[in-house]
């Protein structure tokens, strides 16, 4: 899955499919800034996720992902393989 040592984005599935984004800007923005007792925020991550979530192929050119990013304008895409 996820092999990064700070993510600030992490995918969302459900039934094995990607289904929206969850950034750390979000979170904290749903919890009133708080990186500690977070869990007494409100809600669930559907309320807080990115949807619709960009994609790129793992096989697409750095500088074509990057103009999908543009094209988006987003900070990221997830890439995927196969279905999205």
């Amino acid at each position: 899955m996820c092999e990064c040592r700070d993510p600030t984005w992490l995918p969302v599935t459900q039934d094995g499919e990607l289904c929206g984004m969850l950034s750390d800007r979000e979170l904290l923005e749903h919890t009133g800034g708080r990186r500690k007792g977070a869990a007494q925020a409100p809600g669930d991550v559907r309320r807080v996720m990115r949807v619709p979530v960009e994609t790129v192929a793992p096989d697409l050119g750095v500088s074509q992902a990057a103009a999908v990013m543009v094209e988006a304008r987003t900070d990221s895409v997830a890439v995927v393989s196969g279905r999205k």
